[in-house]
């Protein structure tokens, strides 16, 4: 016997034994048998070892509990590696689908040049633009206009030019704008000096008198 299981009643047990027969039970519970000479002894004896089994069966029980919960943790354990690594997986196939999908409606550089529209915008001669400024009484120079956007490859900022009769049109509209304020500044400025000689010649006129 390993462990001698005790409980609270058995010092009540116990009491009633004399000193000798405690000992022939500690004798007889450290040999596992008893032979059954002593009566109260053998009495004692039986309900230890029956606590004793009872003591066996409860181990075993939380042995057995204890193994199907380490394993139910590490089925969860599993379960739970396992919901983490497929959408990652899911994620992987997304980004991999993705890269073939892109792959594939890229262009190689002939490609490109197969499937770049032309441009269908011709430059204008000098003669040209000299014409429709005539025809249509635009403000404008033709060699400047021409001068200009070829320094600049017949663009708009980023934006190609489409129709060199559009923007020629607009140039002449910030002419126009720009005319009329100088216009505009012009007669201010000689509203403002005839003023101001008025007043001098009043001054003149007062200072003779």
């Amino acid at each position: 016997m390993d462990k001698i299981v005790l409980d609270v009643n058995l010092k009540f047990v116990l009491a009633q034994l004399s000193l000798v027969e405690r000992g022939e039970l500690l004798s007889a519970l450290f040999d596992g048998a008893y032979d059954g000479s002593n009566a109260a002894v053998a009495n004692v004896f039986y309900y230890i070892n029956d606590l004793q089994q009872k003591y066996a069966v409860k181990k075993q029980k939380m042995h057995d509990l204890s193994v199907k919960s380490a394993i139910a943790r590490k089925s969860r354990s599993a379960n739970a590696e396992l919901m983490l690594e497929q959408p990652l997986l899911k994620r992987k196939e997304a980004k991999e689908n993705d890269i073939i999908n892109k792959n594939n409606l890229l262009f190689s550089a002939d490609d490109f040049k197969k499937k770049k529209p032309k441009s269908s915008f011709v430059p204008p001669s000098v003669a040209e633009v000299k014409n429709y400024i005539a025809e249509n009484h635009l403000l404008a120079d033709a060699e400047t206009f021409i001068n200009f956007y070829e320094s600049h490859g017949w663009m708009v900022g980023t934006t190609p030019i489409k129709s060199w009769q559009a923007t020629l049109k607009l140039w002449h509209a910030r002419n126009s704008d720009k005319k009329q304020k100088q216009n505009d500044d012009e007669a201010y400025w000689n509203e403002l000096s005839g003023r101001v000689l008025d007043r001098q010649n009043k001054v003149t006129e007062n200072n003779h008198e």
